[in-house]
């Protein structure tokens, strides 16, 4: 088993994660924001 490599990928999916994270928080904002600009 090659631990360094799995390490890599681990790395690369938090990464991914934190950046899912982000975009699903600017959504939320966007569909926030156009829900009170209805109101």
């Amino acid at each position: 088993m090659d631990t360094s490599n799995e390490r890599k990928m681990e790395v690369q999916i938090l990464e991914e994660v934190n950046d899912l994270r982000a975009e699903v928080g600017e959504l939320k904002e966007l569909l926030k924001q156009q829900a009170e600009s209805k109101n």
